[in-house]
């Protein structure tokens, strides 16, 4: 039996990362984002943005077709991401609004 190559597998590289939801980001504050990949989680696939200061966030899911398109444009640390609220849009919770700009 080759257990270095078993033990290789089963090794936990580092303390996992603690992904934070949008919204619990302070509003109004932009956060360069350094990369950006998707997860597949219990609701389906998500955006997960990678911060600049070590931080990461999910994204909602009804953006997820849309940037799934742009990935590779995030690496460029070209840009940033801030969280503007809440917006009620009468559905059962309000809808969390955040926008991506160009730094």
């Amino acid at each position: 039996m080759d257990l270095e190559s078993l033990n290789k597998r089963s090794l936990v590289k580092g303390p996992k990362k603690h992904i934070k939801k949008i919204k619990e980001l302070p509003q109004g504050i932009a956060y360069r984002i350094s990369s950006a990949e998707v997860t597949s989680g219990q609701f389906g696939e998500s955006i997960i943005l990678n911060l600049a200061d070590g931080q990461a966030v999910y994204l909602p899911n009804r953006v997820t077709e849309v940037y799934k398109r742009n990935l590779a444009f995030f690496a460029s640390q070209k840009y940033a991401v801030i969280y503007e609220g809440e917006v009620d849009c009468g559905y059962i919770e309000p809808l969390q609004s955040f926008k991506v700009i160009e730094i």
